[in-house]
């Protein structure tokens, strides 16, 4: 696979105010980029795993300190069950407000699949870390599956999602989650959409957080931008 670089970052950020951390893909799948904007975030700590990305971030304006986690869950068993862990670590490593942005290879129920089918283990492995870490599943506006097969009566799932602890929404009480058009990709982009930085916020501060899960690839790794819009 071929490196991503700063200069493939920076095109994709559009300006130079970015910071940025990667994991390569693993053959086609499983590549993550997170970018964020680093005039309004600033970096506190980090926790990289073979599956996961988690930043600790504080907001300049304000000083509030929250962790975001960009992950990718993989098909087969070992790397999925790795992949929990990393997860259940990220959780032991910072108890406060924390968002979750992920490709969970996983629907919650039937719902969330437009077939009958579906791997009950995954399904069961997903609720279970929901429930055990008091997580918010938010509504998916715009539509109900976030990937599809691509074939002619296609397969479509909702494998995709951002997950928010309790203190996150205190502090976004407005956040919404929406789905976005698809364009080359199989899955579609998600935005969320904080829509005010806190109740008590001074007007003279950024008034809109974005996170985006891209519904596209950059060299096999799917991209996550984080930016705060004046």
């Amino acid at each position: 696979m071929d490196k991503v670089t700063e200069w493939c970052i920076r095109n994709i950020w559009g300006r130079d105010n970015f910071g940025w951390r990667y994991i390569p893909s693993q053959g086609r799948s499983g590549g993550l980029i997170l970018i964020w904007d680093d005039i309004t975030l600033n970096v506190e700590d980090e926790l990289i795993g073979e599956h996961s990305i988690s930043i600790k971030f504080s907001n300049r304006f304000d000083n509030f300190n929250w962790v975001f986690t960009n992950g990718y869950s993989p098909n087969e068993v070992t790397g999925r069950l790795n992949f929990w862990k990393e997860l259940d670590k990220v959780k032991a490593w910072w108890q406060g407000a924390w968002c979750i942005a992920a490709d969970f290879n996983a629907i919650r129920d039937e719902t969330e699949r437009n077939k009958p089918g579906g791997n009950k283990r995954n399904r069961k492995m997903l609720n279970a870390f929901l429930n055990r870490n008091a997580l918010l599943d938010l509504p998916l506006a715009g539509g109900n599956f976030t990937w599809s097969d691509m074939k002619e009566d296609p397969l479509l799932c909702r494998l995709d999602r951002f997950l928010i602890s309790t203190e996150w929404e205190t502090k976004y009480p407005r956040v919404t989650q929406m789905l976005r058009t698809r364009t080359i990709s199989d899955h579609n982009p998600i935005l969320l959409n904080a829509n005010g930085i806190s109740r008590g916020k001074c007007l003279n501060w950024p008034t809109l957080l974005n996170i985006m899960i891209e519904g596209k690839k950059v060299k096999e790794n799917y991209v996550l931008k984080i930016s705060v819009a004046e």
